[in-house]
């Protein structure tokens, strides 16, 4: 059939489809010219303007070189901008051409012309007194809406946070007293209660004790824990510590002389810098509480177990471990000297680059040392 078709036969949709084609075009076109005329319209004031501005400039004997393509700003001030004017030769940065009423007030940098430097806030802030510039300082960010926003943030981290710390049921995924009492029972619920009488016990300057510049001396610490309370440079001179736990209350540049340590357990309690002579160490653990750069004469450490607390740089003289075994605690560039390690086992706790002279190892097996 079709090799049968004429050479001749059109296809009679054809001249129907060319003819919506093209009413199509025509209304294409004549929006485009109602969209144009209507753009045109609208322009026309401000072209009046522009024109009107031109030939004042032009009267006035400034150079108009390609006005046309300028940006007009008519009342149209910048207020907290970031970034100065432009400043070059077009016309458009100068108030006086046709920036008209359209200054860059109260900007962020101190960049631009002479009035946007005079009008910009650090400006505007450096004439005024340190309490007005806090002020004003707090009227901006209270304005800008910075502390609702922060504010905001950090309540829905709090609220991601409880989310993430508790199971789909609403159950808190961490230990609370209740959780535990449920779990473990009323042994561990009296634990609890013993700690919580312990902390109920500290007075707040316990608490918070932070020795700093406070050299003590013959001032016995008797029964007084000590939670997060660093002594800096605050040289103890006959002042035993009895009876008084320390947690994270590390001793810094702090020499020790005639100070005994007895019946007090220290934790995450670092000696740096300390220096010491005559202080044993008797019935006191020691966990996560290092010496460092901290030489000692005759400090003898008796009856205290010791679990992660390396000596570094630490050499010592006529201080024996007595009784005292030690985990994971090296003995690091530390020389020894008139040293022994009576009754004491230990374990992972090697001598790296530590030379012992005259010193004695009794009864004391070791692992992995």
């Amino acid at each position: 059939m079709i090799d049968n078709t004429p050479d001749e036969f059109q296809d009679p949709r054809k001249p129907l489809a060319m003819k919506q084609m093209d009413a199509q075009d025509d209304e294409v076109a004549k929006q485009n010219k109602a969209v144009k005329q209507k753009r045109d319209e609208i322009r026309i004031p401000m072209r009046i303007v522009r024109e009107s501005i031109k030939i004042a400039l032009m009267a006035a004997g400034k150079n108009v070189t390609n006005f046309d393509k300028k940006t007009l700003k008519l009342v149209s001030p910048r207020f907290m901008s970031l970034v100065p004017e432009q400043d070059d030769d077009d016309l458009v940065s100068r108030s006086y051409s046709f920036n008209l009423l359209s200054p860059s007030l109260f900007s962020l940098h101190q960049d631009g012309g002479e009035l946007e430097k005079v009008m910009s806030l650090p400006h505007i802030l450096k004439q005024l007194p340190n309490k007005d510039q806090e002020a004003w300082m707090d009227f901006i960010v209270e304005t800008a809406g910075v502390t609702d926003a922060v504010d905001k943030a950090e309540e829905k981290q709090k609220e991601a946070r409880e989310r993430e710390m508790r199971g789909k049921d609403g159950t808190p995924l961490y230990f609370t007293k209740k959780n535990v009492t449920d779990i473990f029972g009323d042994t561990e619920k009296r634990k609890i209660d013993t700690f919580e009488a312990l902390d109920k016990s500290y007075t707040p300057e316990q608490v918070g004790l932070n020795l700093v510049l406070s050299p003590l001396v013959l001032s016995p610490i008797t029964l007084s824990p000590a939670v997060l309370g660093p002594i800096i440079l605050s040289p103890w001179v006959f002042i035993p510590l009895v009876l008084s736990p320390r947690v994270l209350s590390p001793l810094i540049v702090n020499p020790l002389i005639f100070s005994p340590i007895i019946l007090s357990p220290l934790v995450l309690h670092p000696l740096i810098l300390v220096p010491g002579v005559f202080n044993p160490i008797v019935l006191s653990p020691l966990v996560l509480s290092p010496f460092i750069l901290s030489p000692q004469v005759f400090t003898p450490v008796i009856l205290s177990p010791m679990v992660l607390n390396p000596l570094i740089l630490t050499p010592m003289v006529g201080s024996p471990l007595i009784l005292s075994p030690f985990v994971l605690s090296p003995i690091i560039y530390s020389p020894q000297f008139l040293f022994a390690v009576v009754l004491s086992p230990y374990a992972l706790s090697p001598l790296i680059e530590s030379k012992l002279t005259a010193s004695e190892v009794i009864m004391s097996p070791s692992w992995l040392s």
